[in-house]
């Protein structure tokens, strides 16, 4: 798990295996040379992708599903050599498990076998990067050869925890969701939200905390972008979908993250509504047993969520009304489609009650 202590030498081989396509490349064709029998033989019974614009709740829920122990899913155990999962378990140094509160400083604990963001590494390799822009992550286009490796490397993952279903996390999801059904056509596509004000808070204060320290360490930088991470910080880029962003905003504006939100879940709206599974984040934390009996009924999972009270930031005068009704309509659309699957149906006042500007 990230952590500023890391050694020199640490460093210098999470460089070599996650900075350079031939190790990385490398040791997918190893791994699948000393594995094809197993993966012909491996069956994905259960595929579950996790989404939403970061801050949204998608490591809780994430978490909470994980440790039913019926998913596999990449962990800190995969790091630095994610592309031989099976290999890289055998050889790896054997590390003491402690729990330490995750980088991000939000209460989230995390230990060497907790699950996390990685696979979007398999994405950045066989792309090359080239959905990756100065300022920007554009949508992916994705052939079909490039889908069946994704495959056999769900499949090398579930093969290396022996089970046979698979658990993602990963918030750059948005940028290839029609070619993911494509592929997994009974996937179960999970797509958080949350109330725009408080999540563009959350969003802002990530950024200047990211920002904070990346300027005082350049690995942090270095460790985030290995990864395809960009949601905050010196090295953010906004997701450049079908629907525009308006980028006269400054960084350390909450408009900035307001625009952000919209572009992301008017998209969702235009383009994925039928493909995805809405979860709102004020119900995860105020009536998670709506989640969980929701969780049961749809997916056929039984998890234990606690109600959460998120921390309060102090109100923001400088808000963009035009802006922010704007998201209140879209909050208000994905309220409304929350209530046709019946998650949570007394929620729609939250999209135009008194804000405390909560995260």
């Amino acid at each position: 798990m990230f952590q500023n202590n890391y050694s020199f030498l640490s460093k210098l081989i999470h460089k070599i295996a996650l900075n350079n396509h031939f190790v990385a490349d490398t040791s997918f064709d190893i791994e699948q040379m000393l594995y094809e029998k197993e993966v012909k033989k491996q069956q994905l019974e259960q595929v579950i992708f996790i989404t939403g614009l970061a801050r949204s709740g998608t490591t809780s829920i994430f978490n909470a599903i994980y440790k039913t122990n019926e998913f596999a899913s990449l962990t800190y155990q995969n790091m630095p050599f994610l592309m031989m999962p099976n290999i890289w378990k055998k050889i790896a140094p054997r590390t003491e498990e402690q729990s330490v509160e995750r980088f991000h400083k939000d209460g989230l604990m995390v230990s060497i076998k907790s699950p996390e963001a990685f696979d979007e590494y398999f994405w950045k390799l066989k792309l090359r990067d080239n959905y990756i822009k100065d300022f920007f992550l554009e949508l992916n286009q994705i052939d079909e050869s490039l889908l069946s490796e994704y495959d056999v490397y769900l499949k090398l993952v579930c093969l290396s925890n022996k089970k046979q279903k698979y658990l993602s996390k990963n918030n750059n999801n948005i940028l290839r969701l029609k070619y993911l059904k494509k592929k997994f056509p009974s996937a179960q596509i999970l797509l958080l939200f949350r109330d725009p004000i408080r999540h563009a808070n959350s969003l802002l204060k990530e950024h200047l905390y990211f920002s904070e320290h990346q300027k005082k360490d350049n690995f942090i930088i270095d460790y985030f972008n290995y990864l395809g991470h960009h949601e905050f910080g010196l090295n953010h880029k906004y997701f450049k979908l079908n629907t525009a962003v308006n980028n006269s905003f400054a960084l350390d504006s909450i408009n900035y993250w307001l625009a952000i939100w919209k572009s992301y879940y008017q998209y969702i709206i235009d383009n994925h509504l039928a493909d995805v599974n809405l979860v709102c984040y004020e119900t995860l934390c105020s009536e998670p047993q709506k989640i969980e009996t929701y969780l049961k009924n749809h997916f056929k999972i039984e998890v234990s969520l606690k109600n959460y009270i998120p921390p309060i930031y102090d109100p923001n005068n400088n808000l963009d009304k035009e802006l922010l009704n704007e998201c209140l309509e879209i909050y208000d659309s994905l309220i409304k489609k929350v209530q046709i699957i019946n998650t949570q149906p007394n929620l729609q006042e939250l999209a135009h009650g008194d804000f405390k500007l909560n995260t």
